[in-house]
């Protein structure tokens, strides 16, 4: 292995490397890197394992092991890159077709383009922020808060803590997951699409707070009135004149 030193050409690297700094002429390709990487350059194909990996370029795919709680943070994605695992910081610039996966945003984090998908979560005092981005379809999100142009699919659950773009700038509907439901507030359900809300069960009806049912529009009252017509609420007609009083 190598320690403290400065990359400053191109590197194959089939070991460890730790404590790096790579300048901006260099791209180190491979391997695992550990200790504090501070990145200038281009990183390509390499195991995270360490405390910090921040700046440059990645490249390829890159996964963040660390058993230590180790961050990446304040990057640049390209092209077709692949970051995946453990837990991301600052501002993440992706390009469109690079893709984040399963991982942990720290306070504050901003995540501008790229897709993502698998288990997404922020932190509950401080979300992160999505914009610019593609969510692919059955991804999970928690603790975000999404800007648009975002794209979400119509099976992404969507976890406690999300705060979603006007209802006008979703491309298309959601799904709530249990946790959602039961501590939704106004400002959020009234987000949600028509098409979204007359897919809701009875049973998720009654899970939303009393509080946040002022959140529905008209459109969405007239969503659940079609409903009732067509006899999904015939075992709780109540429940949909509640949700429906207000626009009558």
């Amino acid at each position: 292995s190598i320690s403290h030193a400065t990359v400053l050409t191109d590197t194959e690297n089939q070991g460890l490397l730790s404590n790096l700094t790579i300048e901006s002429s260099a791209t180190v390709t491979g391997g695992e890197l550990t200790g504090t990487i501070i990145n200038q350059g281009t990183l390509k194909d390499v195991e995270f394992l360490g405390i910090s990996l921040s700046g440059g370029t990645l490249a390829g795919t890159i996964v963040n092991n660390s058993r230590v709680g180790g961050i990446i943070h304040d990057v640049t994605l390209a092209s077709n890159a692949i970051l995946s695992g453990g837990k991301v910081g600052g501002t993440i610039n992706a390009a469109p077709d690079s893709r984040i996966s399963d991982v942990q945003l720290m306070a504050n984090t901003t995540i501008n383009g790229g897709t993502l998908a698998g288990n997404i979560r922020g932190t509950s005092n401080s979300p992160a922020t999505i914009i610019h981005a593609t969510i692919s379809s059955m991804t999970t999100l928690a603790d975000v808060t999404i800007i648009s142009p975002v794209e979400l699919p119509d099976d992404v659950v969507i976890g406690s803590g999300v705060t979603l773009p006007p209802k006008e700038e979703i491309a298309v509907n959601n799904v709530l997951a249990p946790m959602q439901i039961q501590h939704i507030e106004a400002n959020v359900l009234s987000t949600l699409p028509p098409e979204t809300v007359s897919e809701l069960t009875a049973e998720q009806i009654q899970q939303i707070p009393p509080l946040a049912l002022s959140g529905l529009t008209a459109e969405q009252s007239a969503a659940l009135s079609q409903l009732n017509r067509s006899h999904k609420f015939h075992r709780r007609p109540s429940m949909v004149s509640m949700l429906t009083k207000s626009w009558d």
